[in-house]
């Protein structure tokens, strides 16, 4: 017997209020590519960003059951999904692909106006999210183009009972390591990490962070994210919902200023790299790369296997390919239903996308791909049990 479902959406902060027990329960039951795709963390986003307007999609069965829930907010005519702009890639929470091909078949469907389309801006290719947007059915009421976005750098350590994580690390590694730790002892005798974990983290430790943050990203192309000082917030709503981040902050001594940080989120047997930044002016002390294998440290003692998954996420800096081994893609997605009024864009799109691809065909050809890629294994992960 063909099941029936019902779309709900829900657009008022009330409505999310009453409703949002019932996703944290869809969540602990169901597994979602990143902990940064659960509730609490675009919930988060959504409460911090009050200047687009919710829009969170579920799917019930008949009986009322949840089955599937997607967090959108309106850009223009655009769809897009809630946390797109700060997180390195989301997915769609659901009990089953399936759920999440209903569930995204009835938003597709639904009469939103002329020239209504959806934007997923990074869809990891392991994730429920990527499986239901190649499905066939989608296909064939809707326009589904899709391109790299980028990739996703990973290495794995086997950890030993001891919990103690230098010995997984090579030769090379820690020397350099140690090599960092001495500079920065030379340097500020009284120096510490300090490792701070969800709800325990602090409001002013997150601003302090983003001001290290924002000083220092003269280094890098664009603005730091910190510049939107609702980001701050954003992370420290994550932290208070018990999203698990960990923040790593290396300072010249107890309560001084701040040298290097790190912020990522642990979950299960995966590191996930998030952000980092440190003083320009100590780089001779390598606080970068200590900092990053504290994080490690501070991860394989609260791991429960043997094997601690380093997941770098996205972007190209040099260091990741002195520690990856594999990596996964991170694509694109624009999602036009198929609509008289909507053929022309769908034209646009398809020719825009298809050259996209033919370029990074060319370039791959021409020996001029990402070198990340190169030499390393393309992982395919599978969602968390």
């Amino acid at each position: 017997e063909r099941m029936t479902y019902e779309l709900h959406c829900i657009d008022q902060f009330e409505e999310i209020a009453k409703r949002r027990d019932d996703w944290f329960r869809l969540a602990a039951e169901y597994a979602v590519a990143a902990p940064f795709c659960r509730p609490e963390a675009w919930l988060g986003w959504l409460e911090t960003f009050l200047e687009y307007e919710p829009l969170v999609f579920e799917l019930r069965d008949e009986s009322g059951q949840l089955r599937a829930v997607l967090p959108l907010y309106e850009n223009g005519l655009k769809l897009r999904v809630a946390t797109d702009a700060h997180l390195d890639y989301q997915d769609i929470l659901a009990d089953s692909n399936e759920s999440a091909v209903q569930l995204l078949k009835r938003i597709i469907e639904t009469e939103r106006g002329e020239g209504f389309s959806l934007t997923f801006g990074k869809v990891a290719e392991h994730s429920r999210l990527h499986a239901a947007l190649h499905d066939e059915r989608l296909e064939s009421i809707a326009s589904i183009q899709g391109r790299y976005w980028s990739i996703c750098p990973a290495t794995q350590f086997a950890v030993p009972e001891s919990r103690e994580f230098l010995p997984a690390l090579s030769s090379r590694q820690r020397k350099d390591y140690r090599a960092a730790t001495r500079r920065t002892a030379d340097a500020f005798p009284d120096h510490v990490v300090e490792a701070r974990w969800g709800k325990e983290i602090p409001l002013s430790e997150i601003e302090a962070a983003g001001q290290l943050h924002q000083a220092n990203q003269y280094r890098k192309e664009g603005d730091s994210v910190f510049a939107d000082p609702g980001f701050a917030d954003f992370l420290k709503r994550q932290a208070e919902r018990g999203v698990p981040l960990l923040l790593n902050t290396l300072r010249e001594r107890p309560n001084g200023s701040p040298i290097a940080f790190s912020l990522g989120y642990f979950a299960r047997d995966t590191y996930y790299y998030y952000m980092t930044a440190y003083e320009g002016r100590h780089s001779e002390l390598s606080p970068g790369r200590k900092i990053m294998v504290d994080s490690l440290i501070e991860c394989a003692r609260r791991l429960e296997g043997n094997t601690l998954r380093f997941d770098m996420l996205s972007g190209e800096e040099s260091y990741k390919s002195r520690w990856a081994k594999s990596f996964y893609q991170v694509n694109r997605f624009q999602v036009i239903p198929k609509r008289l009024g909507n053929l022309p864009r769908m034209a646009a799109y398809s020719t825009v996308y298809g050259l996209k691809e033919a370029k990074n065909r060319w370039r791959s050809r021409l020996g001029v791909g990402d070198r990340l890629t190169e030499a390393l294994e393309h992982e395919r992960p599978v969602l968390p049990s």
